[in-house]
């Protein structure tokens, strides 16, 4: 038996809410757990001192930026014809993975991180598939 990690509530914040609803459309609509131990979270809290709904704005803002992006250089490389699988290297907890599994197939994305918990925690929210890296690159074997 599988056991669940830690993560907080769906974020449904009406600055969020306003934000996804006018910038992201409704297919592409990110999963809105975050993990408790989510790094970047962290960091736009601290950014914004504190404010939870500025700090949740810039969190998913970035992440769309961040996938969008990818998809484009994506499509710049491959054109309609893209890669088979695609590999998200040091993907924290999934600020951008999150849109990445609604831009390509979940099955095709694969998630690499130092932290066993982040890699964990999009397995299990998003679907993709994960394995553990390590802070010497020379030692990171790819699954």
């Amino acid at each position: 038996m599988r056991a669940m990690l830690a993560y907080r509530a769906a974020e449904r914040h009406p600055l969020v809410e306003s934000y996804l609803a006018t910038q992201v459309p409704a297919p592409l609509q990110p999963a809105r757990e975050i993990a408790a131990g989510d790094f970047m979270l962290r960091f736009f809290l601290e950014h914004r001192h504190g404010h939870r709904d500025l700090a949740l704005v810039d969190y998913f803002q970035s992440g769309w930026s961040l996938a969008r992006t990818l998809r484009q250089v994506l499509a710049w490389r491959w054109g309609e014809h893209l890669p088979g699988r695609v590999l998200d290297f040091a993907c924290g907890f999934g600020r951008g993975t999150r849109y990445l599994v609604r831009l390509l197939p979940a099955e095709t994305v694969t998630v690499a991180d130092i932290f066993a918990e982040a890699v964990a925690f999009q397995r299990q929210l998003l679907g993709v598939r994960g394995f553990v890296s390590a802070a010497d690159p020379g030692v990171v074997r790819c699954e």
